[in-house]
């Protein structure tokens, strides 16, 4: 049996592929998503995402480092934790972040 021989392989945990654009039609996605679980973002400022995740998360989020709030994002969330989400989102912007409770710091 040569099933046996190969060894298991597991699904990664996070996978990356190529940028996903939301054309300007689907705006009507932005503002839905949460109908389906979805937190879905196009271009948005990271203070403004982050004032979105507060209300998502129950969490407050502070920023040390005022010119991160600039920084635009686009993506999806289906059922992510907050830690995956900014693990997400800082794979295509740098920056860290603390949790302390339920207050997001963001430097």
């Amino acid at each position: 049996d040569t099933a046996a021989a190969q060894p298991k392989t597991s699904a990664p945990r996070l996978m990356i592929s190529a940028p996903t654009y939301l054309p300007a039609a689907d705006s009507i996605m932005v503002e839905t998503g949460w109908v389906k679980n979805s937190f879905v973002f196009s271009g948005e400022a990271f203070g403004s995402l982050a004032r979105r995740m507060e209300r998502w998360y129950n969490v407050k989020i502070v920023f040390r480092n005022k010119e991160l709030e600039e920084l635009p994002f686009t993506g999806l969330f289906r059922n992510e934790s907050l830690v995956k989400a900014l693990q997400a989102l800082q794979l295509t912007e740098p920056f860290h972040y603390a949790i302390e409770g339920d207050q997001v710091i963001i430097y």
